[in-house]
């Protein structure tokens, strides 16, 4: 019976580390909020676990634990409930409430189930989960550079995977893109399973950098830095000696090669077609040269609606203005679309913590209120979408009040502390759980910190790495460690 509850476990877990990211497919629309299909797994999941660890109690198999890092989470999410009132638009406020509080139970349960989950198996679903939407993003890249089909792509040319735009893609990549890779260069395993390590790392290393998205770039090069770290402090522990190095890293290297060599042929296929057979290459452009073409074309059509906007503006007697100051105007209101007003943003959200720092509007008001501040009274969830506060910390400190804002640090310091203790603790007993520790946790402070620029605390990804995390944690804690 054991076994097949595992199973089951294992299948949601897969449910839900594969949806998770998911954004432009396999939702419910309601009131404006969006019923996510993995959010749906997510509390079948918690369900099941919560069952398991009933019975279990029942049967006096075991007593529920928590870790001090969770009592602390446990805390915050009361605390965010009962700020539930403050919230502007309620409903905003008690789903965010209760989606938060989901999010506790599911690591809770999880990390009190160690007996129905392997924490190898549950790591390798974890790793194929991602390679599942890497693959998606070379598909993406492939047809559109290459044929010129567009495959779910918000943005024309720029990878997305199933998220809304880029930097959403790559921000749900990269703890994984930590994790593999110290696992594909560091773990002493079987060549078959080094190959699906070092095949999955290259790809989703490759996806940051063929993204489009500067975040992605900027997530690539802390990985492969991080993992420079990570080999110093592996070979000052003299570790390193039952490690092939040298076959994995040539795996990983190999695929790296390989994956880019497509990435590239698919990228100038139509210029080497037209330079291997002349003439008969002629009908497939490459997506540069349609490119430039599309913005002939949209320079010509700036041109003429110039032209006409200045016979219109000859008739009516106003003055001419010249085609250089209207680029200037041009650009000095992009750069405030870039920049400013992603500052204004923060700043809001700051205002609002400061206006009462002992009292949060909870998580989910924090968007209603700046809206509210900003001359709309919102009315649905859609209202406020465009006011959410920007930076995860800010949104927080305004949402959790400073005592729930002080409860989230001491929760992201213990089980950041405890993962990192425990991991160098268990490279004597077992090395590879060590590795997993050290990759996840590094994982979720990477996200954390790209998170900061444009997204909500509340992403379905972020908290499945949490529940890795400390899964691995009391796993390590229980099992590999005298701790």
């Amino acid at each position: 019976m054991n076994s097949v509850i595992s199973y089951l476990i294992y299948f949601l877990f897969f449910l839900v580390f594969t949806l998770a990211p998911i954004d432009i497919a396999l939702n419910i629309k309601i009131s404006g909020f969006n019923l996510r299909s993995g959010l749906l797994a997510m509390v079948i999941l918690t369900v099941l676990l919560g069952t398991v660890i009933a019975k279990d109690i029942l049967l006096k198999k075991q007593k529920l634990t928590l870790p001090l890092y969770l009592i602390l989470l446990l805390i915050l999410a009361v605390i965010n409930l009962l700020f539930v009132p403050n919230s502007v638009y309620i409903p905003r406020g008690l789903v965010y409430a209760l989606t938060l509080l989901l999010f506790v139970f599911l690591i809770s349960f999880s990390v009190n189930t160690r007996e129905y989950i392997s924490l190898e198996k549950i790591v390798d679903i974890y790793v194929f989960s991602f390679l599942l939407h890497a693959l998606l993003g070379a598909v993406q890249f492939i047809l559109f550079y290459g044929f010129g089909i567009n495959f779910f792509m918000m943005q024309l040319g720029r990878i997305n995977g199933l998220t809304y735009e880029p930097s959403y893609y790559v921000t749900h990549l990269v703890p994984g893109t930590i994790l593999i890779t110290l696992m594909a260069l560091f773990l002493n395993e079987k060549r078959g399973r080094i190959i699906f390590y070092s095949l999955t790392a290259s790809l989703m290393l490759l996806i940051l950098i063929f993204s489009t998205s500067k975040l992605g770039i900027v997530e690539s090069v802390t990985v492969i830095l991080l993992a420079i770290l990570v080999g110093v402090f592996l070979k000052l522990f003299k570790v390193l000696k039952e490690v092939n190095l040298k076959r994995n890293v040539s795996y990983f290297v190999a695929f790296t090669v390989f994956f880019a060599a497509i990435f590239y042929v698919s990228g100038n296929i139509g210029s080497i077609v037209n330079f291997l057979f002349p003439g008969k290459g002629e009908e497939r452009i490459s997506h540069l040269e349609k490119t430039e073409v599309e913005e002939r074309i949209s320079h010509l059509e700036k041109i003429e609606v110039e032209e006409r906007i200045s016979q219109l503006e000859k008739t009516e007697g106003e003055e001419r203005i010249s085609h250089l100051e209207k680029t200037k105007e041009v650009l000095a209101s992009s750069k405030e679309t870039s920049f400013d007003i992603r500052l204004s943003q923060f700043k809001e959200t700051l205002e609002i913590a400061l206006e009462n720092p002992l009292l949060g509007k909870s998580l989910g008001g924090v968007a209603p209120y700046r809206a509210l501040k900003n001359g709309m009274n919102p009315e649905n969830n859609d209202d406020v979408k465009q006011f959410e506060g920007i930076n995860i910390f800010a949104e927080m400190l305004a949402g959790f009040g400073i005592i729930g804002f002080l409860l989230m640090l001491g929760f992201i310091i213990l089980i950041s502390y405890d993962g990192v203790r425990l991991g160098i603790k268990a490279l004597a007993s077992n090395y590879k759980v060590s590795i997993i520790l050290i990759g996840l946790v590094l994982g979720f402070l990477l996200e954390l910190f790209f998170l900061m620029f444009n997204q909500n605390v509340l992403r379905l990804y972020l908290w499945n790495h949490i529940t890795l995390l400390a899964l691995a944690i009391e796993k390590a804690r229980y099992e590999y460690t005298s701790d």
